[in-house]
C-alpha cells in the first residue's frame, strides 16, 4: 500500500482520508470504466461466472490437458499394457490447468485486467482469478501503484460489506502449496474470506514470477482444490503452524494419478539408451582387457585401494584415471579397476558394471542378460542403485516376469527401506497406478 507522511496532529480518520484523496488523484486517469459489481463479487458466481463449468467458446486458449496426458502416458505406456487409453482418460479427469478467458466475453468491469480459470479435467472449475495492472518491477510508475491500490480499495469495501471483515491477512507466496502465507499480526497486502465452500483472496499487490507485480482477486473452491483443507486451516486457525498438513505421516508429497505419471515419467524418461546405438561399442570382455603399459599405470591404485574403496576411487577420479590418455583408453582402465573391485566383493563396482552393460556406459555394448546378472549380484548386497535399475528393467519390459509391475514395486519398496530419498517417491507413484487397476 502507498504510505504518506502526515502530520501527527491529524486524527486517524483524517489521515486515511488524505491518503485516499491522494490515491484518487493518482487514479484520475483510471481506465476501468464500469466498476466490479456486487453480483460479480458473489462467491457463488465468481466474477459473474459459474462453478458448474465453462463454455469452451469462452476460453482464449484451448486446454492442453488431454494432450499433456497423452504425452505423460506415452512416456511409460509399457506399464499399462493394453490399458493406455483408459489411463489417458483418468489423467484427463484429474489434471488441472489454468486457462485464460477470452477478453471479449468479459464484463466491461474486467476487460482492463485478465481473468483465468483453473480447471480440473475439461469441465470442473477449481478457481477463478482476476488480475489488474500487471507490471514488471521496477518498471512501473507511482500512478500505476495508485490506480492499483484505489481499485483494490473499492473491491475491498464491497467484499467487507457483503462478507464482513477479512478472516485473515498475509501475503502471496507462489512457492507454497496454498499460495498464501498468513500474518499473525493481521496486516499484509492480502486479505482472505471464506463463504461456504469458497475461499476469497484479495491482494492489493502481489509479486509473481519474482519481478511481476499486480492486483489479484481469486475465488477458490476449497472442496475441490487439493490444497483446500490446508488453505482453510491457514485462514481459520490462529496458529498457522498447526496447519502444516503433511501429505502423509512421513511428510511425503501428496500422490495423485497425474503426479504418479509425472514421477514415473521423469524417472523412466531420464534413463538414456542413446549410447547403445553406437556401432563401435565393445563387448565387456574386450572392453576391460588392458595392455601391459596400461596395467603398469594402474598398479599404484590397485595396490592402494580394495573393494568399495577402489570402486569409489574410480567414480571420484573418472576424468583423470590413467593420466594423459584417450577417452577410450580411460574407459577401459576404469572398467578394469571396477572388475578388480567387484572381484573383491564391491557391490558399488558390480552396479557400475551392470549399468555399463544396460546403458552402454564406458563404451560397453549392451547386453541385457549380463546386465541383469551383475545388477542382481549388487542388489543381493543391498546396493540401492542396482535395485532401482532392476525395477526399471521390469517396467520397461526388459526382464521376463509374469507380474512385472508388482515385482518392480517390490524392488522399489526394498530400495526405499535402504535409501528412502532415492526410491520412496517412485515407490508411492507405482503403488497408486497398481491400485488404480490400470497397471496390471
Amino acid at each position: 500500500m502507498l504510505r504518506l507522511r502526515t502530520s501527527t496532529c491529524l486524527s486517524a480518520p483524517a489521515q486515511r482520508f488524505l491518503a485516499m484523496f491522494f490515491i484518487c488523484l493518482l487514479a484520475a486517469c483510471d481506465r476501468l470504466g464500469a466498476q466490479i459489481t456486487d453480483t460479480e463479487l458473489n462467491p457463488q458466481n465468481p466474477l459473474g461466472f459459474s462453478w458448474d463449468g465453462v463454455d469452451a467458446q469462452m476460453l482464449a486458449n484451448p486446454g492442453r490437458s488431454r494432450t499433456q496426458c497423452e504425452e505423460l502416458v506415452f512416456d511409460i505406456e509399457q506399464i499399462f499394457g493394453g490399458r493406455a487409453s483408459a489411463a489417458i482418460e483418468q489423467c484427463a479427469k484429474e489434471k488441472t490447468e489454468e486457462i485464460f478467458l477470452t477478453p471479449e466475453i468479459l464484463p466491461s468491469s474486467l476487460r482492463w485486467g485478465g481473468v483465468s480459470v483453473m480447471m480440473r479435467g475439461e469441465i470442473e472449475p477449481i478457481s477463478y482469478a482476476y488480475s489488474y495492472l500487471h507490471r514488471i518491477y521496477p518498471d512501473y510508475t507511482l500512478q500505476d501503484r495508485g490506480r492499483r491500490a484505489f481499485h483494490a480499495w473499492k473491491i475491498d469495501r464491497k467484499l467487507r460489506k457483503s462478507l464482513g471483515p477479512p478472516l485473515a491477512f498475509g501475503r502471496f507466496d507462489e512457492d507454497s502449496r496454498t499460495g498464501f502465507k498468513r500474518n499473525a499480526q493481521r496486516t499484509g497486502p492480502c486479505e482472505f474470506w471464506i463463504s461456504g465452500d469458497v475461499g476469497v483472496t484479495l491482494c492489493f499487490e502481489r509479486v509473481i514470477y519474482e519481478d511481476g507485480v499486480e492486483l489479484s482477486l481469486s475465488f477458490t473452491r476449497l472442496d475441490r482444490a487439493s490444497f483446500g483443507p490446508e488453505l482453510k486451516c491457514l485462514v481459520l486457525e490462529k496458529d498457522a503452524s498447526a496447519c502444516e498438513i503433511a501429505d502423509s505421516a512421513d511428510g511425503d508429497v501428496a500422490m495423485t494419478f497425474v503426479k504418479s505419471l509425472e514421477v514415473l515419467g521423469d524417472w523412466i524418461g531420464a534413463l538414456s539408451f542413446v549410447k547403445c546405438k553406437d556401432e563401435n561399442l565393445l563387448l565387456l570382455e574386450t572392453a576391460w582387457t588392458l595392455t601391459q603399459s596400461e596395467l603398469a599405470k594402474l598398479a599404484p591404485a590397485v595396490q592402494a585401494y580394495r573393494g568399495d574403496a577402489l570402486a569409489n576411487y574410480v567414480i571420484e577420479n573418472f576424468d583423470s584415471i590413467g593420466g594423459e590418455v584417450s577417452e577410450a583408453e580411460r574407459h577401459r582402465m576404469m572398467l578394469y579397476l571396477l572388475k578388480q573391485a567387484a572381484s573383491q566383493g564391491s557391490a558399488i563396482a558390480m552396479n557400475e558394471i551392470g549399468a555399463s552393460l544396460l546403458y552402454c556406459h564406458l563404451n560397453v555394448r549392451q547386453n541385457i542378460e549380463d546386465a541383469n546378472l551383475w545388477l542382481e549380484r549388487a542388489a543381493a548386497m543391498d546396493e540401492p542403485y542396482a535395485i532401482k535399475s532392476l525395477a526399471a528393467m521390469l517396467l520397461l519390459r526388459m526382464k521376463e516376469e509374469q507380474n512385472r509391475n508388482e515385482e518392480a514395486y517390490k524392488f522399489l519398496s526394498r530400495c526405499a527401506l535402504i535409501d528412502k530419498e532415492y526410491c520412496s517417491t517412485q515407490q508411492s507413484a507405482l503403488a497408486l497406478l497398481i491400485e488404480s487397476d490400470l497397471a496390471p
